[in-house]
């Protein structure tokens, strides 16, 4: 009995395309709706096949990558079945640059849009928060030293922290956040007030107003000076000369034998 061989075909090659010597052809179109979504250590990008792939089929895709104002810095390929891709050799807050292009035999196609993206932790927040102060009016003055400074504030997120600096260099939190006051000690002559808040995101606003103190009057911080009395009593001493018409260099000082002695200068 003989042995039988079975007789059967292999699995094929891979296919090879080749462009006639001299010959031309085009490329394909760039690749359609390319998008990119940063988050937290890597990107996501996307992008689906070309309108046209040329005058051959189509052989795969490359992705370019360059961060800041330098080169493109890396190249990434892939098949034509791949549309997707993750790209996680990247670092958050740092920015970069994508762009797509497709293959064929004969070349390139031109770029798609570059797309600009900054991987970050998925909480990146760019809206300012909103201060105000309620009172005092701006433009006040006041003639006590003493003033409570109240506001409010809000954000899209969360007012993290409000401050208040009246000498211009040092920040003080105030009580609160969202409804807060403040108790500060006036300077003769205008104060600026400044108040800022910050959110979760590190967005930081101001606002500020100019209060005055004018201690004139002000009986609970300085009473009259000491020439204030002085001059009073002199004024007065004057008023009583008038009323009694009698010239002051001319009035007994004293008797002497049952007459008046007098003053003559």
């Amino acid at each position: 009995m003989s042995d039988a061989v079975q007789v059967g075909e292999s699995l094929p090659s891979n296919t090879i395309y080749t462009v006639p010597f001299g010959g031309g052809g085009k490329t394909p179109s760039p690749p359609r709706n390319f998008s990119a979504l940063p988050l937290d250590d890597y990107v996501c990008l996307s992008w689906q096949e070309p309108a046209e792939c040329g005058d051959y089929p189509l052989l795969g895709y490359m992705v370019y990558r360059r961060s800041d104002m330098a080169q493109t810095e890396r190249v990434f390929r892939f098949g034509p079945n791949d549309t997707a891709f993750r790209d996680t050799s990247v670092w958050n807050g740092k920015r970069y640059w994508y762009h797509v292009t497709a293959l064929n035999l004969i070349g390139e196609s031109w770029p798609s849009d570059e797309i600009c993206v900054v991987p970050d932790d998925g909480l990146m927040d760019t809206v300012f928060p909103v201060i105000i102060i309620d009172s005092p009016l701006d433009g006040t003055t006041f003639s006590h030293r003493d003033v409570r400074v109240n506001g409010t504030s809000s954000d899209n997120d969360e007012v993290r922290l409000v401050e208040v600096c009246v000498d211009g260099r040092n920040w003080v939190v105030a009580n609160g956040t969202s409804r807060w006051d403040f108790n500060i000690t006036l300077a003769a002559g205008a104060n600026c007030v400044l108040a800022r808040a910050t959110d979760a995101g590190g967005n930081v606003n101001f606002t500020t107003i100019t209060i005055f103190f004018n201690k004139k009057g002000s009986s609970a911080e300085a009473g009259p000076p000491l020439n204030y009395y002085a001059g009073g009593a002199a004024l007065s001493l004057i008023l009583l000369c008038l009323i009694l018409k009698r010239p002051w260099k001319n009035r007994p000082v004293g008797t002497q034998d049952g007459k008046d002695i007098r003053t003559h200068q």
